[in-house]
């Protein structure tokens, strides 16, 4: 009886590291698409000066100015603005601190007068063990949701700021042609 409650445990053990790991492996690709979602914004930062200055100063009446295209390259700053918005909340949720059981300090329950090899002791060493695989799970659960929001909208943001340069190419390439 008690060699089956000495493999659950072992069992247990490597789900818990499991599951510490998977909370940080979340964490780190929230980082990393943080650190994307960065370069979108530089990129487009980077081009906007070069956009604001040649096509869209006012010169004249604003329906010579203003074409079509101009509009449309308005509505992509816009929609590029709203979808870094979406994937840095999502990313700022990713990175909330989440409660998670964590195995409590087994040294002054040992020192107690609870054998290590006894049965209620193993027992509630397993209980603990799947409470904190749980909470560690929802965590992880809670997180991806999140991450799985910024993925799409960073995809979206990156064919936007890709729309964005083709229009600016065009209505630059325009006026020579």
């Amino acid at each position: 009886m008690g060699k089956k409650y000495d493999i659950s445990i072992t069992v247990l053990v490597n789900e818990y590291n499991d599951a510490i790991e998977g909370i940080q492996k979340t964490d780190e690709k929230a980082n990393k698409y943080l650190v994307l979602l960065c370069a979108i914004i530089a990129a487009f930062f980077a081009i906007l000066p070069n956009s604001l200055s040649d096509s869209l100063i006012l010169t004249g009446s604003l329906e010579k100015t203003i074409t079509f295209l101009s509009w449309i390259l308005v509505l992509l700053f816009i929609a590029l603005i709203i979808t870094c918005i979406i994937v840095m909340r999502s990313l700022v949720k990713c990175f909330e601190l989440q409660e998670c059981i964590k195995i409590p300090p087994l040294s002054p329950i040992l020192d107690g007068s609870i054998d290590k090899n006894s049965l209620k002791f193993k027992e509630g060493l397993i209980r603990y063990y799947e409470k904190s695989i749980g909470s560690y799970d929802d965590a992880k659960k809670y997180k991806q949701r999140y991450l799985k929001t910024a993925s799409k909208y960073i995809f979206f943001s990156f064919l936007i700021l890709c729309a964005y340069l083709f229009l600016l190419f065009l209505i630059k390439l325009l006026p020579k042609l």
